[in-house]
């Protein structure tokens, strides 16, 4: 729960909610411990920096379309923000396995005795049998007509993996009202690229 695999599928779903019917989703509670978004001395969990990144493109409401995202755990979003000097890409890449089978999700003891509730006895969801064999390891992006024309910017890459916690994780600079950038991101992981007019 506190891991990458949950940052990277929360972030997909929260980007998958953008385009569905839903109007509203809730997070339970960000101090639930080891179900929450952080532990009881509030060091933070990949899962909240997913939000932090996710959060992020409330600075670029503008949506952009995207390409070459799928339903199936690699999710995009792109947007630009009202005076057109910042662009933002968020890639998730959730490795949903073709082979999954749901698991029991068993809390640690000392909430087990707070809870005093059978988990033996809870059911689970079914296998999920129409998932495509498929291994995003990276993205090949192009972001063009950039809203600032041929002006030269700046591109920052922050990224969320096992070993990475929402930390600057790449700058490069770009000009000519395009930006080409090629990079790996095995999952589970999160980027936040952000292009800013200088």
């Amino acid at each position: 729960m506190d891991g990458p695999d949950n940052a990277a599928y929360m972030a997909s779903v929260m980007i998958y909610l953008q385009d569905s019917a839903i109007d509203r989703a809730e997070f339970y509670r960000g101090d639930a411990a080891w179900m929450g978004l952080f532990d009881t001395q509030k060091n933070l969990f990949k899962t909240a920096y997913a939000y932090k990144a996710t959060a992020a493109m409330l600075d670029t409401p503008e949506r952009l379309d995207v390409t070459g995202s799928d339903t199936f755990g690699f999710a995009a979003l792109a947007g630009r923000s009202a005076d057109g000097k910042t662009v933002q890409v968020l890639i998730s890449n959730y490795p949903l396995a073709q082979d999954y089978k749901p698991h029991m999700m068993i809390p640690p003891p000392d909430v087990q005795a707070l809870l005093k509730i059978d988990f033996s006895k809870l059911k689970v969801l079914p296998k999920r049998t129409d998932i495509p064999a498929v291994k995003n390891l990276g993205y090949d992006l192009t972001i063009d007509h950039l809203p600032w024309g041929n002006a030269a910017f700046t591109i920052k890459r922050y990224r969320i993996t096992g070993t990475e916690d929402f930390k600057l994780a790449g700058k490069s600079s770009g000009k000519d009202g395009q930006a080409e950038l090629s990079n790996s991101l095995p999952a589970p992981g999160v980027e936040l690229i952000i292009l800013q007019r200088r």
